[in-house]
This record gives structure tokens, C-alpha cells and sequence, in this order.
């Protein structure tokens, strides 16, 4: 901690041209710094539909990202190559607290498919990044979420029954 005395210094010229000085000491300065969040940060959960033993079609599944209530708040479908994904966007209100959220697959009852009741449970973290910005960490049940690597997989199977012969 340093010892700094501030001085008011006022030049005054009279009409003759000369320059004087005044200097009064300044009893106390007060600086107001202000700091405050206003970055937002996206972050987007990707996942993986397997189908065993048959290829994918565009929005054949549907998937729900859901509040730790369990209660819907997005949905996503999957593409031909098995993905989807979801975004959660954070801003300002998210900093200091983990949210948790769910994914899972919407059953549709479709005959002969056997599908996956698997519940990920997805936590983000928002903390000040100490710039005015977020910084965001996820967890997939537990584990440090890495878009690299398939961490929310959904399999998928198809167990058909033919029809019984009459006798």
C-alpha cells in the first residue's frame, strides 16, 4: 500500500501574462470503479442416435433436453448420421450457479422398436471470467463434458414378432 498525497493545482495568469500557481492539498479522492457481467456464453450439448442394425433416416428420433424437474424445455431430432445437439444459452443470471438439465429420448411407441430409457443428467456451471464474460464448464453425469468424444449415446434396437400362423 503506498502513501499518495493528491494536490489540486490551479495556474492563474493575471492580465500582465505572468502564471501563478495555487495548490491546495485534496483531504480524500474517492473512485467509484464499477465491474459488471454482460458477456453471454452458448454452450451446445451434442449427442449420438444409434440404430443397431439399420440405417438412420433425418428426424427419426426425438430427444428432450428437460429442467431438473424433468419438465421439457427443448426439443431435438436426429440428422442421418445419428446426431443432434442442443444449445443453452447463459447469460448474466447463470453466474455463480450450476443448472442441471436432463436429456433423454421421447419413446413413440413405435411397433417393434426397443428404445433406450437412458437419463444423462447435464450440469452447467457459469462463473465471471473476470473480463465481464462468462465461462461455462459441463459435466455429463459426472464427467467433464468433451465434444469429442461420444458421451450422450442413445441405442436403439428392433425386435420384430411375426404374427402367429393360423392353426
Amino acid at each position: 500500500v503506498a502513501d499518495i498525497t493528491y494536490k489540486d493545482v490551479k495556474k492563474i495568469s493575471d492580465d500582465a501574462g505572468n502564471i501563478t500557481e495555487e495548490v491546495t492539498d485534496v483531504a480524500a479522492v474517492v473512485f467509484n470503479n464499477t465491474y459488471k457481467i454482460t458477456g453471454e456464453a452458448d454452450v451446445i450439448i451434442e449427442g449420438l442416435k444409434i440404430f443397431e442394425k439399420y440405417s438412420l433416416k433425418d428426424n427419426k428420433f426425438t430427444f428432450i433436453l428437460s429442467d431438473h424437474r424433468m419438465e421439457s424445455l427443448k426439443i431435438a431430432q436426429n440428422d442421418e448420421n445419428g446426431r443432434f445437439s442442443f444449445s443453452i444459452h447463459c447469460d448474466p443470471s447463470f453466474v455463480g450457479k450450476t443448472t442441471t438439465y436432463y436429456v433423454t429420448e421421447r419413446n413413440e411407441n413405435k411397433q417393434g422398436i426397443i428404445y433406450d430409457e437412458t437419463i444423462y443428467k447435464i450440469e452447467v456451471t457459469a462463473e465471471d471470467n473476470n473480463r465481464g464474460g462468462i465461462a461455462v464448464s459441463v459435466t455429463v453425469n459426472g464427467e467433464a463434458y468433451d465434444p469429442d468424444k461420444e458421451q450422450i449415446v442413445f441405442k436403439n434396437y428392433f425386435h420384430f414378432e411375426p404374427p402367429e400362423k393360423p392353426k
